[in-house]
Protein backbone atom coordinates (compact mmCIF):
# COMPACT_ATOMS: atom_id res chain seq x y z
CA UNK A 1 0.00 0.00 0.00
CA UNK A 2 2.92 2.16 0.78
CA UNK A 3 4.38 1.55 -2.52
CA UNK A 4 1.08 2.74 -4.32
CA UNK A 5 0.73 6.05 -2.51
CA UNK A 6 4.46 6.96 -3.43
CA UNK A 7 3.57 5.98 -6.70
CA UNK A 8 0.67 7.77 -6.88
CA UNK A 9 2.02 11.22 -5.36
CA UNK A 10 4.93 10.84 -7.21
CA UNK A 11 3.19 10.53 -10.21
CA UNK A 12 1.15 13.54 -8.97
CA UNK A 13 3.82 16.00 -8.25
CA UNK A 14 5.46 14.58 -12.19
CA UNK A 15 1.92 15.85 -13.29
CA UNK A 16 1.61 19.36 -11.41
CA UNK A 17 5.32 20.30 -12.55
CA UNK A 18 5.11 19.09 -15.49
CA UNK A 19 2.60 21.63 -17.08
CA UNK A 20 4.00 24.73 -17.46
CA UNK A 21 1.58 27.88 -17.56
CA UNK A 22 0.98 29.04 -21.16
CA UNK A 23 0.50 32.46 -22.22
CA UNK A 24 0.38 34.48 -25.21
CA UNK A 25 3.85 36.26 -25.46
CA UNK A 26 4.09 39.79 -26.90
CA UNK A 27 7.63 40.83 -25.98
CA UNK A 28 9.46 42.12 -28.69
CA UNK A 29 6.74 42.36 -31.52
CA UNK A 30 5.35 45.48 -33.31
CA UNK A 31 1.89 45.59 -34.72
CA UNK A 32 -0.27 47.78 -37.13
CA UNK A 33 -3.63 48.10 -37.37
CA UNK A 34 -7.04 50.11 -36.58
CA UNK A 35 -7.91 50.93 -33.09
CA UNK A 36 -10.35 53.26 -31.44
CA UNK A 37 -9.73 55.23 -28.42
CA UNK A 38 -12.48 55.13 -25.52
CA UNK A 39 -11.48 59.19 -25.66
CA UNK A 40 -13.01 59.29 -29.74
CA UNK A 41 -9.64 58.71 -31.72
CA UNK A 42 -9.99 56.21 -34.26
CA UNK A 43 -7.41 54.94 -36.93
CA UNK A 44 -4.54 53.44 -38.11
CA UNK A 45 -2.51 52.30 -35.07
CA UNK A 46 1.24 51.41 -33.93
CA UNK A 47 1.80 48.90 -31.37
CA UNK A 48 5.04 48.23 -29.87
CA UNK A 49 5.77 45.47 -27.07
CA UNK A 50 8.48 45.83 -24.10
CA UNK A 51 7.72 42.49 -22.03
CA UNK A 52 4.02 43.21 -20.84
CA UNK A 53 4.33 46.98 -21.34
CA UNK A 54 2.56 48.08 -24.58
CA UNK A 55 3.32 51.64 -26.48
CA UNK A 56 0.60 52.77 -28.85
CA UNK A 57 0.10 55.32 -31.02
CA UNK A 58 -3.36 56.22 -33.54
CA UNK A 59 -3.44 58.25 -36.17
CA UNK A 60 -7.02 59.82 -37.79
CA UNK A 61 -7.51 62.59 -40.28
CA UNK A 62 -11.11 63.61 -40.91
CA UNK A 63 -11.70 65.74 -44.22
CA UNK A 64 -14.42 66.87 -45.59
CA UNK A 65 -14.50 69.08 -48.96
CA UNK A 66 -17.79 70.19 -48.97
CA UNK A 67 -19.19 71.84 -52.98
CA UNK A 68 -19.51 75.10 -51.90
CA UNK A 69 -16.97 76.41 -48.79
CA UNK A 70 -13.70 75.94 -47.37
CA UNK A 71 -12.75 72.24 -46.53
CA UNK A 72 -13.16 71.46 -43.13
CA UNK A 73 -10.36 68.99 -41.61
CA UNK A 74 -9.49 67.33 -38.10
CA UNK A 75 -6.41 65.63 -36.96
CA UNK A 76 -6.62 62.73 -34.49
CA UNK A 77 -3.88 61.65 -32.52
CA UNK A 78 -3.91 59.07 -28.91
CA UNK A 79 -0.55 57.96 -27.48
CA UNK A 80 -0.46 55.43 -24.74
CA UNK A 81 0.34 52.98 -23.20
CA UNK A 82 -1.07 48.82 -21.64
CA UNK A 83 -0.17 46.85 -19.01
CA UNK A 84 -0.62 43.14 -19.56
CA UNK A 85 -1.57 41.44 -15.48
CA UNK A 86 -3.62 38.56 -17.18
CA UNK A 87 -2.22 36.21 -19.56
CA UNK A 88 -3.73 33.23 -20.96
CA UNK A 89 -3.13 30.79 -23.96
CA UNK A 90 -4.90 33.26 -26.72
CA UNK A 91 -5.73 36.56 -24.73
CA UNK A 92 -4.28 38.83 -22.49
CA UNK A 93 -6.24 41.42 -19.95
CA UNK A 94 -4.64 44.82 -19.65
CA UNK A 95 -4.91 48.41 -18.25
CA UNK A 96 -3.50 51.28 -19.58
CA UNK A 97 -3.23 55.21 -19.69
CA UNK A 98 -4.31 56.81 -22.60
CA UNK A 99 -3.85 60.65 -23.97
CA UNK A 100 -5.70 61.86 -27.20
CA UNK A 101 -5.17 65.25 -28.92
CA UNK A 102 -7.04 66.94 -31.28
CA UNK A 103 -6.86 69.81 -33.91
CA UNK A 104 -9.84 71.25 -36.24
CA UNK A 105 -9.56 73.98 -38.32
CA UNK A 106 -11.92 76.76 -38.48
CA UNK A 107 -15.36 75.52 -40.11
CA UNK A 108 -15.09 71.98 -38.52
CA UNK A 109 -17.39 73.08 -35.90
CA UNK A 110 -19.07 75.48 -37.41
CA UNK A 111 -16.73 78.31 -35.49
CA UNK A 112 -13.03 78.93 -34.82
CA UNK A 113 -10.04 76.11 -35.15
CA UNK A 114 -10.30 74.22 -31.88
CA UNK A 115 -7.80 71.98 -29.53
CA UNK A 116 -8.98 69.66 -27.28
CA UNK A 117 -7.31 66.52 -25.18
CA UNK A 118 -8.90 63.56 -22.89
CA UNK A 119 -7.21 61.64 -20.53
CA UNK A 120 -8.95 57.58 -20.20
CA UNK A 121 -7.93 54.39 -18.37
CA UNK A 122 -8.72 51.70 -20.35
CA UNK A 123 -9.39 47.71 -19.32
CA UNK A 124 -8.58 46.25 -22.50
CA UNK A 125 -8.87 42.48 -23.52
CA UNK A 126 -7.30 40.80 -26.28
CA UNK A 127 -7.82 37.98 -28.34
CA UNK A 128 -4.89 36.12 -30.65
CA UNK A 129 -6.57 34.18 -33.40
CA UNK A 130 -3.14 33.70 -34.57
CA UNK A 131 0.43 34.54 -33.47
CA UNK A 132 0.03 37.35 -35.73
CA UNK A 133 -3.26 38.27 -35.72
CA UNK A 134 -5.38 39.53 -32.93
CA UNK A 135 -8.54 41.78 -32.24
CA UNK A 136 -8.90 44.16 -28.47
CA UNK A 137 -11.72 45.79 -26.68
CA UNK A 138 -11.37 48.07 -23.98
CA UNK A 139 -13.73 49.87 -21.88
CA UNK A 140 -12.78 52.22 -18.64
CA UNK A 141 -12.71 56.05 -17.53
CA UNK A 142 -12.29 58.70 -20.11
CA UNK A 143 -11.93 62.33 -18.65
CA UNK A 144 -12.78 64.97 -21.26
CA UNK A 145 -11.66 68.37 -21.36
CA UNK A 146 -13.81 70.61 -23.62
CA UNK A 147 -12.48 73.74 -25.16
CA UNK A 148 -14.42 76.90 -25.23
CA UNK A 149 -14.17 76.99 -29.23
CA UNK A 150 -16.17 73.25 -29.26
CA UNK A 151 -15.67 69.91 -28.79
CA UNK A 152 -12.79 68.05 -31.51
CA UNK A 153 -13.07 64.42 -30.24
CA UNK A 154 -16.56 64.17 -30.63
CA UNK A 155 -17.60 60.27 -30.57
CA UNK A 156 -20.94 60.42 -29.59
CA UNK A 157 -20.58 57.39 -27.64
CA UNK A 158 -17.67 58.40 -25.74
CA UNK A 159 -18.24 62.74 -25.32
CA UNK A 160 -19.22 64.60 -22.26
CA UNK A 161 -21.19 67.05 -25.10
CA UNK A 162 -20.26 69.61 -27.39
CA UNK A 163 -20.19 72.56 -24.67
CA UNK A 164 -17.26 73.79 -22.64
CA UNK A 165 -16.24 72.07 -19.40
CA UNK A 166 -15.29 68.89 -17.99
CA UNK A 167 -16.87 65.92 -18.64
CA UNK A 168 -16.30 61.88 -16.91
CA UNK A 169 -17.65 58.75 -18.49
CA UNK A 170 -16.89 55.33 -17.62
CA UNK A 171 -17.93 52.89 -20.42
CA UNK A 172 -18.62 53.37 -23.46
CA UNK A 173 -22.19 53.53 -24.83
CA UNK A 174 -22.10 50.43 -27.55
CA UNK A 175 -21.58 46.76 -26.97
CA UNK A 176 -17.76 46.65 -27.37
CA UNK A 177 -16.99 49.41 -25.79
CA UNK A 178 -13.72 50.77 -28.48
CA UNK A 179 -12.36 47.83 -30.05
CA UNK A 180 -10.10 47.39 -32.78
CA UNK A 181 -7.49 44.71 -34.81
CA UNK A 182 -3.82 44.49 -34.87
CA UNK A 183 -1.41 42.20 -37.37
CA UNK A 184 2.12 41.60 -35.17
CA UNK A 185 5.35 41.06 -37.42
Amino acid sequence: MRKVSALLATVATMTLLATTASAKDTDGKFGLGYDQSLGGVSGLTARYWIGDLGIQGILGVDFVKPDKGDSKMAFLFGLGAIYNFAKSEHANLGVGLNLDLGYANKGYMGGDSSFQFNVAIPLRAEYFFSDAFAVNVSTGLTVAIIPEKGQVLRDAKNSAGPDKGLGIKFGAGTLFGAAGFTYYF
